[in-house]
């Protein structure tokens, strides 16, 4: 069998995928975290907009109220 990598190679692409890795597990652990914020982050502009007198939806508000 033929030597893909030889060198520094070797450790250059371990590092790379271990990397790679590590990101891709970090995006998955902090999925719900980003979630959570977005769902905060559009209740909080409902009563905001509301505040402002701005026209929103009934549900909308009714859902933002019980979830704040």
């Amino acid at each position: 069998m033929r030597k893909v990598f030889s060198g520094p190679l070797v450790p250059s692409a371990t590092f790379l995928a271990a990397l790679v890795l590590l990101l891709a597990w970090n995006r998955q652990c902090t999925a719900p975290q980003r979630q959570a914020q977005e769902i905060w982050r559009e209740h909080e502009r409902v009563i905001s907009d509301v505040a402002m007198g701005k026209r929103v939806n009934l549900d909308s508000y009714e859902e933002a109220v019980a979830f704040l």
